[in-house]
């Protein structure tokens, strides 16, 4: 056992530890594939309900889903913020279970070509599509009336090799001309080193509890000064720390938190209906929505394990699902959708039309994922194992004083 009782002491139950949270996982799995589900149905929404998203009041006045607590199954900036939560908590989670340097280094030498993959490979396909004049965004903004089909981000100059040029440094950028969702690749990005540093820093304070968290949540305030959603990386971390120095389930405080989660996450700003009780302003609005984001993971980490092949099945399944998913769904619903709409004039049809076809498409880019993802993983393992050899032997060979 070990003696501190303050210090995150997983690493005597390696076994245990990995096998209770290989199903904590699929859990979280099934979170981000139900959230880049909810993203897709907003951007749908934008496009072909715009009266129902309530952030058009100049428009269409006060009706929408404002106020309404049921908000929150279809805001996708909610989803995004849950995202940034589940990224610190995941990427920091393995290594507080049992710390290696190896580790560490592999996932930040990996991250942003396991990311930058499958964003240019979405980036070649809008390029694709406006190539061969696919896009009818403007037609059916003519229809809907939508401000968001009216102004998409479309690229200056369309080419192949801007195409890839967006894709590979949106992470540096934060440039989404030929695909709008790609914006969060920066914060992702961003966020992920903060995570990765402050996992050293807990390796320094050698896992002390407290201490730990302490130091995570300056880096918090520090990150949310610079951009407000960057906080939510630390505390996913922070989530990730507590769950594995005290690893628990709950049935009943999992579902508590949950709902309260989604309860904030679907504040919209607007003191309306069952949130006639909240503030106005920006960022306390950003406040309230992050803060039920991670009340979101943490319910989510809380529960007991999915249990059962075909729970374990849908998990990996909308988890394999959900960056595809996410990536491929704008460019789709700016060309099928929206030729959808212009044909039918059914804003239900071209909806369904879209989310059809980006479910299915997410199936087939999830194996490119996959391999990519596996790729990377073969790549980063050889490239951190011959920094770390080379690191021991300069360390054997310096002359030792005395």
């Amino acid at each position: 056992m070990v003696s501190n009782p303050r210090t995150v002491g997983i690493f005597v139950n390696g076994e245990a530890v990995s096998d209770r949270d290989k199903q904590k996982g699929l859990s979280l799995e099934a979170l981000r594939g139900i959230a880049a589900l909810v993203v897709v149905f907003w951007h749908c929404a934008l496009a072909f309900f715009p009266e129902v998203t309530g952030i058009y009041p100049e428009t269409y006045g006060d009706f929408g889903a404002r106020g309404d607590i049921f908000y929150v199954l279809m805001f996708g900036t909610g989803a995004v913020w849950v995202f940034f939560v589940l990224s610190g908590f995941v990427l920091s989670r393995g290594y507080f279970a049992r710390p290696r340097s190896a580790s560490l280094l592999r996932g930040a030498i990996k991250r942003w070509p396991r990311l930058a993959g499958p964003v240019v490979a979405s980036c070649i396909l809008a390029f694709l599509l406006f190539h061969f004049d696919c896009m009818r965004f403007d037609e059916a903004a003519q229809l809907t009336h939508s401000p968001w089909l009216l102004a998409p981000h479309v690229p200056d100059h369309i080419s192949f090799m801007d195409a890839v040029r967006v894709g590979a440094t949106t992470f540096f950028t934060g440039e989404s001309s030929y695909d709008n969702p790609i914006w969060t690749m920066h914060l992702e990005f961003v966020g992920s080193y903060v995570v990765f540093a402050l996992c050293v820093l807990a390796g320094w304070l050698r896992f002390d509890l407290v201490w730990s968290l302490v130091s995570i949540g300056v880096a918090g305030v520090v990150a949310y000064s610079l951009n407000r959603p960057l906080i939510l990386f630390p505390l996913g971390m922070a989530l990730a720390l507590l769950f594995v120095a005290r690893p628990r389930s709950s049935r009943l405080g999992g579902w508590l938190l949950f709902t309260a989660g989604l309860f904030f996450l679907g504040y919209s700003g607007v003191r309306e209906g069952v949130y006639s009780w909240g503030w106005g302003g920006n960022a306390t609005t950003l406040c309230i929505q992050m803060t039920g984001a991670g009340l979101v993971v943490a319910g989510t980490a809380l529960l007991p394990p999915i249990r059962g092949r075909r729970m374990d099945a849908f998990a990996a399944f909308v988890g394999r699902l959900s960056f595809p998913l996410y990536l491929v769904h704008v460019p789709l619903i700016w060309s099928i959708g929206s030729a959808t709409m212009v044909a039918t004039d059914s804003a239900f049809l071209a909806t369904s039309a879209s989310v059809a076809v980006s479910i299915g498409l997410a199936m087939a880019f999830s194996l490119f994922n996959e391999r990519w993802t596996t790729l990377t993983d073969r790549f980063s393992a050889g490239l951190a194992g011959l920094l770390i050899s080379r690191l021991e032997n300069a360390r054997s060979s310096a002359p030792r004083a005395g």
